[in-house]
């Protein structure tokens, strides 16, 4: 029911974040307990970019069919931060997702992708795709 993502500590000159997040595995779920039943109650709910996250990061998890070995999040305390990142063998694949129509590279993304060393770093939203 609820999927623990650990962070992903890398050999960097930054303060990174050492806790887990907490996602709902099925936000159908989140959304029943909180009330939350019909689309506009969801599109009126503060915290729906939190719902999408949590979302769409299970749906990458299930396409890559990653564990939980090999699935994480990145950030430092200077703010930089990366929703998902998937590390499979040598291949490490980072996950920005914005519920929004228009999702831009951030100096936050662009940090991730050279910290990190990463292959390619996809930005989901819900309305659009954007990949680099």
């Amino acid at each position: 029911m609820v999927r623990s993502l650990q962070p992903w500590y890398a050999n960097i000159h930054k303060r990174q974040v050492k806790s887990p997040k907490i996602y709902f595995q099925d936000t159908g779920i989140m959304h029943a307990l909180l009330n939350l039943t019909a689309h506009s109650d969801l599109q009126h709910y503060p915290k729906m970019g939190s719902s999408w996250e949590g979302f769409a990061l299970e749906q990458v998890i299930q396409i890559f069919q990653a564990d939980a070995g090999e699935s994480y999040f990145w950030a430092t305390h200077a703010e930089a931060e990366l929703d998902l990142l998937l590390v499979q063998g040598t291949q490490k694949i980072g996950f920005e997702f914005k519920y929004t129509s228009t999702p831009k590279t951030s100096r936050s993304m662009h940090s991730a992708f050279h910290a990190l060393s990463l292959e390619r770093l996809e930005v989901g939203s819900a309305l659009y795709h954007l990949s680099w």
